[in-house]
């Protein structure tokens, strides 16, 4: 039963598209033992969950349109790909994974995090066919790179022979239902909380919202304080009035502008100039104006 699932999956073309259909051909796929351990199998599972969680991340980022951090991406948020890690209980790789998600990338979210969780359950549930397109998408990435390329030689491309071969759709069906078991268990707070991922998220929030309760009400002392500061400004805009009236009867006599005088009194010379330098200057746009009139006549 096993021999006949894989070769329903491997000679499959409805759901694979030429190109990926090229891809899995051209592969160079490494020789595996034909025989497996159950503790190797679930190790193999584990990791394949984590690589797999580097993946959604870096594709909702990205809107599916990998970039040239996308293999920074992939790598660093998979500790499989980054530090050769392997998992023996499901709870420790999906741990590790919202860690890794909440220390290196730019957008650091731990909603974010178990929403990339619950996407891959969504993959799981289509069984083996969507999980290697998965992975062929990953191998894309990594073979843009310069040196992430090896992670391709080192696990992808055994993992893409090893699900073609060894894993039945039972395996995935049975490590989806794991996962989404435990995912709403951390909705519940019954495990994987905040306070055992070590990163004290809880004081961290409890700061932010600390300081974004200190910044509403010291927004509303400024309000008061600009009410007040207004009441005395127009108290001595008051007492000013005679003053200026005086020195507005002085500078009516003056007829330059406004930034003209301004210059006057900050260098002590006169601007009347500027102003001859500026009719003169449009004179000259109005003639350069009408110079492609003059050639559009001469071209017609």
């Amino acid at each position: 039963q096993r021999h006949h699932e894989t070769d329903e999956t491997s000679t499959s073309t409805s759901f694979f598209t030429p190109e990926e259909s090229a891809q899995l051909a051209s592969i160079p796929y490494p020789l595996l033992p034909a025989n497996s351990l159950p503790e190797q199998d679930e190790s193999l599972l584990l990791g394949m969950l984590d690589i797999l969680f580097a993946y959604v991340n870096d594709h909702i980022m990205t809107d599916g349109d990998p970039t040239i951090e996308s293999s920074w991406t992939v790598c660093i948020l998979s500790s499989t790909l980054s530090w050769l890690d392997e998992f023996d209980s499901l709870e420790l790789v999906v741990g590790h994974c919202i860690r890794r998600a909440l220390i290196y990338p730019y957008l650091r979210n731990y909603e974010l995090a178990m929403y990339c969780w619950n996407q891959v359950a969504c993959i799981l549930k289509q069984k083996r066919r969507c999980i290697i397109r998965c992975l062929l998408q990953v191998r894309n990435i990594l073979n843009r790179s310069e040196c992430h390329y090896l992670g391709n030689r080192l696990f992808i491309d055994p993992y893409l022979v090893w699900i073609q071969r060894h894993v039945t759709d039972a395996q995935v069906s049975s490590l989806c239902r794991r996962l989404e078991i435990l995912l709403e268990g951390a909705e519940q707070g019954k495990v994987l909380q905040k306070e055992s991922l070590g990163l004290d998220l809880l004081k961290l929030e409890q700061l932010i919202q600390e300081g974004s309760d200190d910044g509403g009400s010291s927004s509303g002392e400024s309000e008061n304080g600009d009410s007040s500061e207004e009441e005395s400004s127009s108290s001595s805009d008051d007492s000013t009035d005679s003053s200026t009236d005086i020195n507005e009867d002085s500078r009516c006599n003056d007829q330059r502008p406004a930034f003209t005088r301004l210059l006057d009194d900050e260098i002590g010379g006169s601007m009347l100039s500027l102003d001859k330098r500026l009719e003169n200057l449009n004179l000259q746009m109005d003639t350069k104006a009408e110079e492609p009139k003059k050639l559009v006549e001469e071209l017609n």
